[in-house]
């Protein structure tokens, strides 16, 4: 067996350019007669040194382990991105993200004609479901493509936006557990996705002030244990014997072990690196998969299990056929482990306008394509100095090898999607500017790409989330503080100042914050909450008119800002703008009663009891009425709260004639 090989100049021309996939990579078995079912599971901000078979001590997923125990374990896998969304279309493409088109979560939408494997199990002849846990992976991100059933969640309404929610692995094993039981002759394929041990860290029975590795594992465990149920029910109903199972980290967490502190940003091993293995139904393929292997896998090797071929070239590749040739003879073994594996995140670039992350891993060396070339030495991932000293000036010749390699791997003929987002829907938008996410035109990329190196400006990051945080328990003075600092670091950031203005609006300050939030609009015109505060400070000091123009821009932004339609409503009630009046009204009703908290439940009844009769009544005679009545009776919907319920019958009673 080939042991791991250091990447050098020596690399022939023809093993540079070597393409890592051909069509049909995945092997086509035997048919089996009843086709084997499939389960599929991916586990969220899991690190693999959780896992007995990459390092971990064995008390934290036994489940996980005794699945893994028998069967075929990939030693050395890497996520192509520290991102949810992006790393799950990988996994059901085959695609790293340069092809299928997804660089982050929330920004994209899946290609609709993406050669998914669910689509390519349904249209065999397998019953196709999945169950999610976070909104972050809900049906509009495209990923549904191909599921008969898809069991996602829906975004709440909070306040002045959107939120993702999530769900606990306890009901995702229950629901799992229903769907096992369902009579059904088909095979079937079922994807179960795990959230739990994403940040904010909820474990049962763990304390709050525990330390956070104590607490993360906690979590891992009680997925395990959640799990656990499943792998149960399978084996008491027989299924096992019949079941393939899969299971994928989609990415890791940082714990702080390195730089990073949960995920996103930096490209650290500790969040690249994940759990991957294959369970076959019997139990009989076991052991341990020495070539390097990423996320890309899983289709082909879900595809591969069912018997079925790809419908086109992919990066990912057999897991199963890897490991058979690996054991085969020395050459295969030689070829497999000098794959080139892919990475990258966007994350910072599109929240704070810092460089794209991109490279690869081949061998013992892993390069980054940052402001700056990187070269690590990756060897051993638990190293503490891991990933600490660049090598790139050091070791020209490999770096400019590696570099060679990740030119040749985006040259690859494989299938490209677009999965660009022409247009989002209003709330998404609105959802996004609120987070932050000003980097990147909504339906495009911005050319170019960003200036800063996220190793360096990464300690901000976290510093404006401990400000935040201060600022959240009244601690206002340390926050204001470390903000300032930053905004003098980065006087052109308009994200740094829009912060610094809302945590002086918390402070009572509006006169300093006014100046930080024109700044900001100056750099960026499209921030919902600077729009909003600033808005407020200039209808206050008695600038009707420009208080108008940013109240109008806000809710033209962020349609779901409760806040900024009550405020527009005062507004535009003092300019007698009553068909105005009326339409910002249904607006304040619709979304008090989808965020349902007494306080907006209160301003909902105030709406109903106050507003809406009092509004009605300035307008009858209205020669425009009935017009502004159907527009107002449009914006409510059709939805069957009694309280919106109650505005339409106000609203037909006042209809001419009536």
């Amino acid at each position: 067996m080939a042991g791991t090989l250091e990447v050098a100049v020596a690399w022939s021309a023809l093993s540079l350019m070597a393409p890592a996939v051909t069509a049909g990579t995945a092997v086509q078995l035997p048919p089996t007669d009843p086709p084997p079912n499939l389960l599929f599971v991916s586990l969220d901000t899991t690190r693999a040194d959780c896992f007995s078979a990459w390092g971990g001590n064995g008390d934290v997923a036994p489940a996980f382990d005794a699945l893994a125990a028998e069967g075929l374990v990939a030693e050395r896998a890497w996520a192509p991105t520290p991102l949810t969304f992006p790393s799950h279309a990988s996994m059901f493409t085959g695609l790293y993200p340069f092809a299928h088109g997804v660089r982050d979560n929330d920004l994209y939408q899946l290609d609709a004609d993406a050669p998914t494997v669910a689509r390519a199990l349904s249209a065999a002849g397998w019953r196709t479901e999945a169950i999610v846990a976070s909104t972050v992976l809900r049906a509009a991100t495209g990923l549904a493509h191909g599921f008969e059933r898809y069991v996602d969640l829906d975004r709440r309404h909070a306040h002045n936006t959107l939120i993702n929610i999530r769900r606990p692995a306890a009901e995702v094993s229950a629901l799992a557990i229903e769907r096992l039981a369902v009579a059904d002759p088909r095979p079937w394929f079922l994807w179960l996705h795990y959230f739990d041990p994403h940040q904010p860290l909820v474990a049962p029975d763990t304390p709050r002030d525990a330390p956070l590795r104590e607490q993360y594992d906690a979590q891992v465990r009680y997925v395990d244990r959640e799990f656990a149920r499943v792998i149960a029910a399978l084996r008491e109903s027989g299924a096992l014997e019949r079941t393939w199972i899969v299971v994928c980290g989609d990415h890791g967490e940082g714990l702080g072990i390195q730089l990073e502190a949960t995920h996103s940003y930096l490209v650290e091993e500790g969040t690249l690196r994940i759990p991957l293995f294959v369970r076959p139904p019997d139990g009989g393929l076991r052991g341990r998969l020495a070539a390097p292997a990423s996320a890309a896998d899983v289709a082909p090797t879900l595809l591969a299990a069912a018997g079925l071929l790809p419908a086109g070239p992919m990066h990912g590749r057999d897991l199963v056929a890897a490991f058979a040739a690996e054991q085969a003879d020395a050459a295969a073994a030689d070829a497999l482990a000098d794959r080139t594996i892919w990475f990258e995140t966007h994350a910072g670039f599109h929240t704070w306008g810092w460089r794209k992350l991109e490279g690869v891993v081949a061998g013992r060396f892993k390069y980054v394509r940052n402001v700056r070339e990187e070269l690590f030495e990756i060897s051993d991932p638990r190293a503490p100095e891991l990933e600490r000293t660049n090598l790139a000036r050091a070791r020209p010749d490999v770096t400019k090898a590696l570099a060679a390699r990740m030119e040749a791997l985006l040259a690859e003929p494989v299938g490209r999607l677009d999965s660009a987002v022409e247009s989002l829907p209003p709330d998404e938008v609105a959802r996004l500017m609120e987070l932050g996410y000003i980097a990147r035109s909504v339906g495009g990329e911005v050319a170019g790409d960003g200036d800063g190196d996220p190793r360096e400006h990464y300690p901000q990051a976290l510093q404006i989330e401990w400000a935040l945080g201060e600022a959240a328990a009244g601690r206002f003075d340390g926050a204001i503080a470390a903000l300032q600092g930053a905004v003098a670091r980065r006087p052109d950031h308009a994200l740094f100042r829009e912060t610094l203005g809302k945590v002086l609006m918390q402070a009572g300050r509006p006169g300093e914050a006014a100046p930080q939030f024109r700044a900001a609009l100056a750099r960026e015109e499209r921030l919902v909450a600077a729009s909003f505060y600033l808005g407020v400070i200039e209808a206050k000091a008695g600038h009707a008119d420009e208080a108008l123009r940013l109240l109008r821009r806000t809710v033209e932004l962020s349609p779901v800002h409760l806040e900024g339609w009550v405020q527009l409503r005062g507004l535009e009630g003092a300019r007698r703008d009553y068909p105005a009046v009326l339409r910002a009204s249904m607006h304040v009703l619709r979304l008090a009663v989808a965020s349902a908290t007494p306080e907006s439940l209160a301003l909902a009844d105030q709406t109903l009891g106050t507003w809406l009769p009092n509004v009605l009544r300035r307008l009858a005679g209205d020669p425009g009425l009935a017009a502004t009545l159907d527009a107002a009776l449009a914006l409510l919907g059709a939805g069957g709260d009694p309280r919106l319920a109650q505005a339409r019958d106000l609203l037909r009673a006042a209809r001419p004639g009536r």
